[in-house]
């Protein structure tokens, strides 16, 4: 309690003031606070974008990479390089009148490159996100592009055919039956509006029409364009004949001088547009070739306005002038040879040229001659590439012989030869049969089906071309190293690397070519020029027609037997009994035994008669003919053929001659050895036609034996060996290649397979007859041009007669029919019963018996001999020679430990035996020969 007197203030009022002024002081002391913390945070801001800017002038490149560059701090953590947004930085000062400094200037323009990157970052990222905004919205609106498209057309296509429906029904109420009629009376109308309108339709439109017609029918309308097209091109070519024919009123001399190819190409285009047009669509489109086109189109239209007009000849004229002044066949053979022959994987084929020429008055300078050449033939190897038999595939020689490495295996015939062969046998048999009976052939042909095939040479031409004849002896070993310098060096031109990138090359010919082309090789097999030393590139081909020549007359001279016998069980017998002319056969006889004549007789008539003879015989009817005419299956046939086989096998010769020697029936003996050795030839022959050259290989592998057996045939029982064990051990490329080369077929066609030394001799056979024919003015030169076209004269000459029905003014080719000497063969048989077994044959004492060549070849006899294939065993003594000499004599081959029999005489060719082939006509030699003196101005 105060005293009294004293002044006192409310304490409400005390409360109140105390309260306002806490209130304030604090406020002020806040907000002195708050600017103190503002400028203190701007200082700080303010030091530290200095420092930035500064390590950013010192670091930074001057054009920074935008695509690399990390994006900027958010703007919280940025720090400021500009202006404040709360206190706004006072402008620099200048103290005492001084400048800015360098620094800060830097520090400035630091900071304005720092923002331009931020900037144009920022515009980068903003691009980007419009593009891909951009190509979205365009792909949605070509979506719906497409869409309203598609809606469009299948309105239209539904309208479209709203109003063909609308015509058509049109029409059907207009009487128009059929829509052509409509358009039949609308081009056929008389009317001249209406006619107007469907001119103007055909003029305006008429292409797309046709467009339209060949789309719905390309054949229809293709044919019906040919039908059109081929009158006004026929008139062409009339009109291009009357222009190549030659102005007869002017010399020749005038003619020759203004005849140029562009003029008549030039005045051809106008007078056979269309016909231009064509052949250049035809063959001059494309840029293929480095030949001047515009020659081909001339020289195919020259020969097509000869073959309109033959007096429209003015081109062929000129140019046959020009050919016999440049000597046409070397021309053409060169020109053919770098347009590419040597470019092709080929092979040669040659052999000996002898022309007897007599004179009908000798002097001192004209007497007769014997002159000796060499002709060749080079053929396109089919299925082998260019290189594609490397010259390494060949072994190295290094041997005067062939040294072969063989089992006793490799000297007879495997198992499946002998398989083969015996189903070869039994198809032939069978084939007898339905040959002879027409009817069995029509109820049977199906049934019988085709020769088993081993391995047949695959369909197709062969490409030859005649090499110029060379007045070379090829006969001896020189001649054949002439000739083989000659062919490889001078007439194909080959060089050591062009002979590396051909490959090997096969050397084809008789067996007298083939061994003296051996003797070269081994000669030459120590050169180290490539060329020099063929073994290295030449392999060896024996020819099968002089195979086939020595087959057939080894076969004649084993079954002919003693002319003049009581006893017929021989082809002498077989001979006599149709009348034939008579023939000289047999080992002992000195004169060689025609072949035509002697192959005749024995696959044409003999082995057809056998075989059907047997068929009586086995049938178990009372004759073949009723047999026949009986309700016969193929069921019935085959069990019997079978057993008519065994008439034509060895074996059961060999079962026969096992009974007990007073048992034995020679005569039937005899007969199925003939059989058996006729059906070998028979089926020799006919796989060389179907190209089998399998069956060919099973042939030969038993005639290797059988050759052997014989005794006087050891020459070509060692080339057989030899072929048979290098077809086993070669690579299979090189012996593909050689089997599929073996046989030619000129034609293409089936059954038309020929050997390549049957080529070569009716080359040799032309050659004679043209060079002969040449009388005084005969000459190697002239007879080295004629040898190249010979097979072009022949060929135009068969191929005209055969097209246009020539009759033939000589001699007629057509062979008779065998069936009435097949006929009587068969009643001789069956009244001497020779191919049914008798115990006690009368005089089978007399009889001599016919060797089994396949027993006597295979003996052990000549196995074990020391001369046994002497001929392919490694020679120990070292010959010295001259290199590129031959060293050794003739008198080195009587060291080889056999029996050099002359037994090549076999296949010596005469002029009838070429007649054998059917696609030749050698007897049409004169008129060949007229033909061509007619063509060359003999």
């Amino acid at each position: 309690m105060k005293p009294p007197g004293t002044s006192r203030i409310p304490k409400c009022l005390c409360t109140k003031y105390l309260r306002q002024m806490h209130l304030w002081h604090i406020v002020v002391a806040l907000l002195v606070i708050l600017s103190v913390s503002t400028l203190t945070w701007d200082v700080c801001d303010t030091l530290k974008s200095l420092k930035s800017s500064q390590l950013m002038a010192d670091n930074v490149p001057s054009t920074p990479n935008c695509a690399s560059r990390t994006p900027s701090p958010g703007p919280m953590l940025q720090p400021s390089s500009g202006p404040n947004p709360i206190f706004e930085a006072s402008p620099p000062k200048h103290r005492g009148g001084q400048p800015m400094s360098i620094k800060v200037k830097r520090q400035r323009i630091a900071r304005e490159e720092a923002e331009r990157e931020r900037e144009t970052w920022t515009e980068e990222q903003s691009t980007t996100e419009q593009n891909r905004v951009l190509q979205e919205k365009l792909a949605t609106a070509a979506a719906e592009k497409l869409a309203k498209e598609a809606a469009a057309a299948e309105k239209a296509d539904r309208e479209r055919t709203a109003r063909i429906q609308e015509a058509l029904q049109a029409l059907k109420n207009a009487d128009c039956k059929t829509t052509f009629q409509f358009f039949e009376e609308f081009f056929a109308s008389t009317d001249p509006e209406i006619s107007k309108r469907a001119s103007r339709l055909v003029h305006d439109h008429g292409t797309e029409l046709l467009d339209l017609l060949h789309q719905k029918q390309p054949a229809l309308v293709e044919k019906w364009a040919l039908k059109v097209s081929l009158p006004v091109i026929a008139a062409e070519g009339e009109a291009l004949a009357d222009l190549l024919r030659p102005d007869m009123t002017r010399e020749f001399t005038s003619r020759l001088e203004t005849w140029l190819l562009d003029k008549m190409l030039a005045e051809a285009m106008i007078a056979a547009p269309n016909l231009c047009e064509l052949l250049t669509l035809m063959g001059m489109a494309s840029d293929v070739g480095r030949e001047d086109k515009k020659l081909v189109l001339i020289t195919v239209l020259c020969m097509l306005a000869q073959s309109q007009n033959e007096r429209a000849n003015e081109f062929q004229e000129i140019m046959g002038i020009y050919f016999l002044a440049c000597n046409t066949p070397r021309w053409q053979f060169d020109v053919l040879a770098h347009a590419g022959l040597t470019e092709k994987a080929c092979m040669i084929v040659w052999d000996n040229l002898n022309i007897a020429f007599k004179v009908g008055e000798q002097r001192h300078n004209s007497k007769d001659t014997f002159e000796n050449g060499t002709t060749v033939t080079l053929i396109v190897l089919y299925g082998v590439l260019r290189g594609e038999l490397e010259l390494e595939i060949l072994e190295p020689r290094n041997n005067r012989r062939p040294v072969i490495d063989f089992e006793p295996m490799d000297t007879l015939p495997t198992a499946e030869h002998i398989l083969q062969t015996r189903q070869s046998a039994l198809w032939h048999v069978r084939r007898t049969l339905l040959t002879r009976f027409p009817a069995l052939a029509a109820k049977f042909e199906e049934d019988l089906g085709e020769v088993p095939v081993v391995r047949a040479i695959p369909l197709h031409q062969t490409v030859h071309l005649p090499a110029p004849a060379m007045k070379i002896d090829e006969s001896s070993l020189d001649g054949t190293i002439e000739v083989i310098d000659t062919i490889v060096t001078r007439t194909l031109q080959f060089t050591a690397a062009g002979m590396r990138a051909h490959g090997v090359m096969f050397a084809g010919g008789d067996l007298l070519s083939l061994n003296l082309t051996d003797k070269a090789i081994a000669a030459r097999r120590e050169d180290t020029e490539l060329l020099d030393a063929y073994g290295r590139y030449l392999k060896g081909m024996l020819g099968l027609f002089h195979v086939k020549l020595s087959g057939s007359r080894g076969t004649v001279n084993e079954h002919w037997g003693e002319p003049n016998s009581k006893f017929p069980a021989s082809l002498w017998s077989q001979n006599s009994f149709l009348s034939r002319k008579a023939v000289s056969a047999g080992w002992k006889t000195k004169k060689l035994p025609p072949f035509r004549p002697t192959h005749e007789l024995m696959l044409t008539l003999s082995l057809p008669a056998h075989i059907l003879d047997g068929f009586r015989i086995y049938c178990g009817a009372d004759s073949l003919d009723s047999w026949v005419k009986s309700d016969l299956s193929w069921h019935d046939i085959k069990p019997v053929s079978v057993v008519v086989q065994k008439l034509c096998s060895s074996s059961t010769v060999e079962e026969l001659r096992q009974l007990p020697e007073a048992e034995h029936d020679p005569k039937l003996e005899n007969t199925i050895l003939s059989n058996h050795n006729m059906l070998l030839l028979l089926i020799f022959t006919a796989s060389i036609k179907s190209g089998d050259v399998g069956i060919v290989v099973n042939i030969l592998a038993h005639w290797m034996v059988m050759f052997r057996g014989t005794g006087s045939m050891p020459k070509y029982a060692d080339a057989l060996f030899e072929l048979i064990i290098n077809l086993k051990r070669w690579p299979p490329s090189l012996r593909d290649a050689y089997l599929n080369n073996w046989l030619v077929n000129l034609t293409g066609k089936i059954r038309a397979f020929k050997e390549i030394d049957l080529l070569q001799e009716h080359q040799n056979f032309w050659a004679k007859v043209v060079y002969n024919a040449r009388g005084s003015n005969r000459s190697w030169d002239w007879l080295s041009m004629i040898t190249v076209v010979i097979f072009h004269l022949r060929d135009v000459m068969r191929n005209v007669r055969s097209q246009f029905k020539i009759p033939h003014h000589g001699i007629s080719h057509t062979s008779p029919k065998a069936a009435e000497d097949i006929s009587s063969l068969q009643g001789w048989l069956e009244s001497n019963k020779l191919q049914t077994y008798i115990k006690e044959r009368p005089g089978k004492d007399r009889i001599l018996r016919v060797r089994d060549l396949m027993i006597t070849g295979a003996a052990a006899a000549y196995a074990n001999t020391p001369g046994a294939f002497k001929n392919f065993c490694r020679e120990t003594r070292r010959v010295s020679y001259k290199k590129s000499v031959a060293p050794e004599s003739e008198s080195e081959e009587e060291d080889d430990g056999v029996l050099q029999e002359p037994d090549t005489q076999l296949d010596q060719v005469e002029h009838d035996d070429l007649m054998h082939d059917e696609e030749e006509f050698t007897h049409m030699a004169d008129e060949l020969l007229g033909m061509a003196q007619e063509v060359v101005g003999l």
